[in-house]
């Protein structure tokens, strides 16, 4: 046992070893380079293509979701038979969904066409009845009070046999409709989310039977902090970036900002996190919806123009300084700083920076100047945030 212990105390001390010593090592060298004067470049090309994933823009998280829900109501005074999809199911426009039982409908269809044909064949009577009565009054200098009264009596009851006849028209023409509409179908594209009642009984859980979640028109929902909802506002419009492949984007809008309604972290995916954070949901509306998928999750930004091409080259205001109304940036030259003049053409107000009509190009590397940048002093050139091999 006190052999096990100390083996283990020694694979301890080994390991501590393997991660102090790597991290002594760059720390020095990081302190070395520092006081050697050392100063770090990037190239001008990956400078002038800074845009989305560079930090200076915020992105947000976000999921693609269905634009709308639909929900399919039951008729509750009538009994459900079978039901066709369940929960997860894909269905189109035109897919059936469930059916309702036709044994008493069609009994009653059938006692209402019956009626229909008697009321008919009442109104037929009674039109020649009326025409008998019309024909026997014909030529008589004054009509006994009786034959009037029967005339009279005759009409109303015409009447009465074609209000009713029109009344149970209608009642037959919603009769037929229901035994039409038994099979109730979906009028979207989407997935059922839910089903509620049961199929075989005669009430349910209100009117609404199913819900089905539209997948042809989507949206993005953002989360965003309490401290960065100030900089959101509706009609704003954002690029939505896809997670995977950084070259697929979307443009759409933001439509709603939701203060009513903090997310929870089990909304934000934070699992048992017992860390709490007031986060808002907003909502974007996408001009196109191609190859999203339900459930995605993308990046959302504010556009402010990155994604914009720029003819010649475009550089930060902040590389760039002022002297004598010149501007100049240090440029690495053999591996050492150059205090460099450059040409300033357009700004743009937007992105904050300057085409540079003169003095530079892609292929240059040049350093942000702090305080601690002069000319002359060595430099080390970096790639997208990495060194590059020195040449010889």
């Amino acid at each position: 046992m006190r052999k096990n212990k100390k083996k283990i105390v020694l694979l301890c001390v080994l390991c501590v070893l393997g991660i102090l010593i790597p991290c002594t090592f760059f720390a020095r060298k990081s302190l070395k380079n520092n006081e050697e004067g050392i100063v770090y470049v990037e190239s001008v090309s990956s400078i002038h293509q800074l845009g989305s994933g560079s930090g200076l823009f915020q992105r947000y998280s976000g999921i693609v979701e269905p634009q709308e829900t639909t929900e399919v109501k039951r008729n509750m005074d009538r009994v459900i038979k079978d039901v066709y999809v369940k929960v997860g199911d894909l269905v189109e426009e035109g897919t059936p969904l469930f059916s309702y039982e036709m044994g008493e409908l069609e009994l009653q269809l059938s006692h209402a066409e019956l009626e229909l044909e008697r009321l008919s064949a009442s109104i037929t009577d009674l039109n020649e009845q009326v025409g008998l009565l019309n024909n026997a009054s014909v030529g008589a200098n004054e009509l006994s009070l009786e034959h009037k009264a029967q005339i009279l009596t005759t009409q109303n009851e015409l009447k009465h046999a074609e209000y009713d006849r029109k009344s149970k028209q209608v009642e037959v023409e919603q009769l037929k409709s229901s035994v039409e509409n038994s099979v109730v179908k979906s009028t979207v594209t989407g997935v059922v989310k839910s089903i509620g009642g049961d199929a075989t009984a005669s009430e349910g859980n209100g009117e609404s039977y199913m819900t089905l979640l539209s997948m042809t028109n989507y949206r993005i929902k953002g989360t965003v902090s309490e401290q960065s909802v100030s900089q959101l506002q509706v009609e704003q419009p954002v690029i939505v970036r896809s997670r995977v492949n950084k070259e697929q984007t979307w443009k759409g809008k933001i439509t709603m900002i939701d203060l009513n309604n903090m997310l929870t972290p089990n909304d934000l995916n934070m699992g048992g996190s017992s860390e709490v954070a007031t986060n808002y949901p907003f909502y974007v509306e996408l001009e196109s919806t191609e190859n999203l998928i339900l459930g995605q999750h993308v990046y959302v930004e504010l556009d402010e123009g990155q994604d914009q091409s720029s003819e010649g080259i475009w550089l930060y205001d902040y590389y760039l300084m002022n002297e004598d109304d010149k501007s100049y940036v240090y440029v690495e030259n053999d591996y050492k700083l150059e205090k460099r003049e450059v040409q300033l053409g357009a700004y743009d107000e937007q992105q904050q920076r300057y085409e540079i009509l003169d003095g530079l190009t892609g292929d240059d590397y040049i350093a942000f100047p702090d305080e601690q940048v002069k000319e002359g002093i060595a430099c080390e050139k970096m790639q997208n945030g990495s060194l590059t091999e020195v040449e010889e």
